[in-house]
């Protein structure tokens, strides 16, 4: 067996990472259900599944047993960010598209993501079940954004799918493989190589203390190890995977997630096992951004002045959220004129009223708890405070 052969057969030990992208509606939601029921490991072993940002399947193919990760990356606009950085720990990109819609704008701005980060895609065309889906008409659509199918001479493969009916599901889990190993050249990773993963989603647990559900690029995670994300350290606790089983440890194409961050660490961030190369990898990778300042955990001093602007014009708001990815998502969402007092994941707590008070501001919480004692001096603070 050549080099390049045993490189092949070494690269099937490992799972492809895939990103899904697409316009809200487009059926990118069915399609994921639909897959993971044909999980053949979770049909054997049974298990709850786990949300945690990614999931990961089992299926038989040419006579072998493979695995794949898909990321669960939102397809609205108001989750831009996450679609972005879905690419950035994804090998492959499923590109999905209504055959009854076509072309939309967040189809665009996926198109151009895919175009920047140069990693294999396929274009899936859903809902082919529907008497009025035009299949050759998105087609024709894609050759104005200049993607090249195969179908015209090009390079990208396209295949139509309908997740209600189950139709062509099988084919393109085997296409992703067969794309994936075709391109086993481009995807230079090893369980042997130092540890390198990214973070794509984070969480304040308010039981067990910060989360981060990291994708593994090289290298292999284990218990009691101590890694570093952005220079947050962690004393590696538990690996928790998407079908909510601990795990001893995780290798290349595995997405877990992690408990023992000293702090929530944000989403992005590069994982390594030594403080200084996560220096060096931001620096090569992630230079800091205004738009990555934003993310982080931020309060705003504001005085009195200021407060009494706000008061006649914009209200100020304090905002907490679940996860890292929904609070990128949430301030990038809002406009750009509204002020922001404090940022960051977490429940709300009794110093956030305070703080609201002394600012003059809105408390907004995004799918995250409330104690009771802390809507009672809401109440008694006579605070606006709200939860989504």
């Amino acid at each position: 067996m050549d080099s390049k052969s045993k490189k092949k057969s070494s690269l099937s030990e490992y799972p492809p990472v895939v990103a899904v992208l697409g316009h809200v509606d487009h059926g990118k939601t069915s399609l994921l259900d639909t897959i993971r029921k044909t999980n053949i490991a979770l049909r054997e072993q049974g298990g709850i599944t786990q949300k945690i940002g990614a999931s990961e399947i089992e299926i038989a193919h040419e006579g072998k047993k493979r695995k794949i990760t898909f990321i669960d990356t939102p397809g609205h606009e108001a989750f831009a960010n996450m679609r972005g950085r879905g690419v950035m720990a994804a090998d492959i990109a499923l590109l999905i598209i209504s055959s009854t819609d076509g072309v939309m704008p967040q189809t665009k701005e996926s198109i151009g993501l895919l175009k920047a980060s140069k990693i294999p895609f396929i274009v899936v065309l859903t809902k082919s079940d529907l008497a009025d889906g035009n299949a050759e008409k998105v087609k024709q659509q894609l050759l104005k954004e200049e993607i090249t199918l195969e179908a015209y001479g090009g390079d990208v493969p396209v295949i139509e799918v309908s997740a209600k009916v189950n139709h062509n599901i099988k084919e393109l889990l085997d296409l992703i493989l067969l794309v994936y190993d075709i391109n086993y050249d481009k995807f230079p990773f090893s369980a042997k190589n130092p540890l390198e993963a990214m973070v794509i989603e984070s969480r304040l647990d308010q039981k067990s203390g910060p989360k981060a559900t990291v994708i593994i690029k090289n290298g292999v995670l284990r218990v009691r190890e101590e890694i570093f994300a952005d220079n947050i350290k962690a004393k590696i606790k538990s690996l928790i995977n998407d079908k909510g089983q601990q795990l001893k440890e995780a290798t290349v194409g595995q997405a877990v997630e992690v408990l023992g961050f000293e702090n929530v660490p944000k989403v992005g961030g590069v994982v390594k096992s030594k403080a200084d190369e996560v220096q060096k990898e931001q620096v090569q990778i992630q230079p800091e951004t205004e738009e990555t300042k934003e993310t982080e955990e931020t309060e705003v001093p504001i005085g009195p002045n200021q407060e009494e602007e706000s008061q006649e014009g914009m209200p100020i708001f304090i905002i907490r959220t679940d996860t890292y990815g929904s609070l990128e998502a949430i301030l990038e969402a809002l406009p750009k004129e509204l002020r922001v007092a404090s940022s960051k994941p977490g429940d709300i707590e009794s110093s956030d009223v305070l703080f609201a008070k002394s600012v003059g501001a809105v408390v907004l919480g995004f799918n995250i708890k409330i104690k009771p004692e802390v809507l009672k001096l809401a109440a008694t603070e006579k605070i606006l405070l709200r939860n989504y």
